[in-house]
Order: C-alpha cells, then sequence, then structure tokens
C-alpha cells in the first residue's frame, strides 16, 4: 500500500453554537466535541462524540470543506506530553485488542513496541506521511502554512480561556466531563536520547505555540528520516504573529459582546452566517443541484 502525505484539519460545527472548532487529536478533543454534541437538539442522550451519529451531528468534516463563516477556535497541548497521550492510548491499550488505527500497523508499528522503539521508528517516517495523532500540531492548525483558527489556547489553561470562547459562542457552551483520559502507566519513560528527539521533531510546535522544552536541543543518534516539512525561520515567524494577533482580536471581540447594541448586530451578522450555510448546503443537496451536477 502506498501511503500518501496526509493532512488531518478536521472542524466541527453544531447549529446555535456560532463557532467552528478545529479538533487537534490528544487536545482535550473528545471533551470539546462532547459539549458540542450536547448543544445540539436532536442529539441522543447516549450519543458519542466518535459514534457516526455524533459525527454527523457535529458536521464532522474536513477544514477545507464548505462551512459557516463563524470564529475557528481550538486548543493545543505541550508536545511531548501530547505524545505520551498518544502513546498511552494507542499502543498501551492495543496490546489486548490490536490497533485502533490501522495506520499504524501500515506503518510499521506494533502495539507490544515500547515508547523509546515508538520515537526511534517513527523518526523513519517521513512527518508528512506520519499518522495525525502523532504529527506535529501545526500540521492542522497551518496546511500549505496558512493559519486557519481565530483563536488557539493552551489546553493547560483551559480554565481561564474557555470564558472566552463561551463568550464568543453566544451560548451556554460549557465542558462538563472528562473524555477518554488515560490513565499513568508504567512503561511511558523516554530515554534521554528520545526525548532529545522528539524536542527536535516538534520544535516548530514548542516556538509557535509558546512551549519550553524540559531539555536544550542537543545531538541524538535518532535522525529524523526527512526535514522538508520542518518550516522555515520566515513560516515560523509567520504563523506565530499570525496566531497572536487572532488571539488578540478574539479577546477583543469578547470584550466588545459586554456592549449591548455590539452584540445585538454581532448576533445578526452571525445568525446570518449560519443561515447562509444552510441554504448553501439545502441547494447543494437538492434534487435540481444534483441534476445539474450530473447534467
Amino acid at each position: 500500500m502506498i501511503l500518501r502525505p496526509t493532512n488531518h484539519s478536521f472542524v466541527k460545527f453544531v447549529p446555535g453554537v456560532f463557532l467552528v472548532y478545529l479538533s487537534v487529536p490528544k487536545v482535550a478533543s473528545s471533551s470539546i466535541s462532547h459539549a458540542l454534541l450536547r448543544r445540539c437538539p436532536t442529539a441522543p442522550d447516549d450519543v458519542t462524540e466518535h459514534s457516526i451519529i455524533g459525527k454527523c451531528l457535529t458536521h464532522w468534516r474536513p477544514a477545507s470543506a464548505p462551512r459557516p463563516d463563524l470564529p475557528v477556535f481550538t486548543y493545543v497541548r505541550h508536545p511531548i506530553e501530547k505524545f505520551i497521550s498518544f502513546y498511552r492510548d494507542k499502543f498501551i491499550k492495543a496490546r489486548s485488542r490490536g490497533f485502533e488505527l490501522d495506520a499504524l500497523r501500515q506503518l510499521g508499528f506494533t502495539p507490544e513496541m515500547g515508547i523509546d522503539e515508538v520515537v526511534s521508528h517513527m523518526l523513519t517516517i517521513p512527518v508528512r506521511k506520519m499518522e495525525h495523532h502523532a504529527q506535529p500540531q501545526h500540521r492542522i492548525l497551518a496546511p500549505k502554512r496558512q493559519y486557519l483558527a481565530n483563536f488557539t489556547g493552551q489546553v493547560e489553561e483551559i480554565k481561564n480561556t474557555w470564558q472566552y470562547v463561551k463568550k464568543v459562542s453566544l451560548t451556554d457552551f460549557d465542558i462538563t466531563t472528562a473524555r477518554n483520559s488515560t490513565a499513568a502507566a508504567p512503561d511511558t519513560s523516554l530515554s534521554e536520547e528520545s526525548l532529545a528527539a522528539l524536542v527536535d521533531y516538534y520544535a516548530d510546535d514548542f516556538f509557535l505555540f509558546g512551549y519550553t522544552p524540559s531539555i536544550a536541543p542537543t545531538a541524538t543518534n535518532l535522525k529524523r528520516s526527512d526535514n522538508r516539512d520542518k518550516l522555515s525561520h520566515r513560516d515560523r515567524q509567520a504563523l506565530r504573529s499570525a496566531m497572536l494577533s487572532n488571539n488578540e482580536a478574539f479577546f477583543d471581540l469578547a470584550q466588545r459582546l459586554d456592549e449591548e447594541q455590539f452584540h445585538d448586530d454581532y448576533k445578526q451578522r452571525v445568525v446570518k452566517a449560519s443561515n447562509d450555510f444552510l441554504v448553501f448546503a439545502n441547494w447543494r443537496t437538492s434534487r435540481a443541484s444534483i441534476r445539474s451536477a450530473f447534467g
């Protein structure tokens, strides 16, 4: 099987929540998706965010697909902690039931691999072909070097920043339950060499999202197979500037929503944007448009 370059920039949205969620795996994505699902009036009480119905009700789709013209929000996580969570969830749990993700098997991984073995093997795979749960987060947030999110928060600070997300959503949009938490396991300690390799692998994420590595970058015998996917210094600076500028505008929007007239005018705009998308979606899936598409 030929493994093609992948980009997994997926968004979710529901009627009445006037935001679009750009989902980053292993970054409270299940909890946020579940919060969206709870706002959907037709969602069954027992539906899960990963089910077919759950994905349909939250309009799960590639970020490149049509979506309402609404602010986009997302969260990121410390790169090393995110990788360890990926290993616990996708490898340790798989030892009793097999891989949940076919791509890991296709890439040559096995559930029995220790965490250092996973790091070593991952580095032999070009970043653009790696399973997306372990890819650098900026590949999801900035495909083709275009930054997608109007707000990017660190998940470690979500209790402090969610108030702004909630305010801009114009609804009672809360995360009430932790989902898919991964308990600590005894065999997830990284060797110093693996840690150094991961600091290099995720160097762009550390810079872009303001995280500090626990160790300084050092020489390591574990080398990446392909460095073409690393950001240039200019791209790094541009994306960092875009993220900070977008965040500032998002916070300003949240504050201005305290003004009654601005709030009312803004709500009219986002309601129209949501309805415009429904008109578009209805037209695209109507019988008339299908007949015209196929002549």
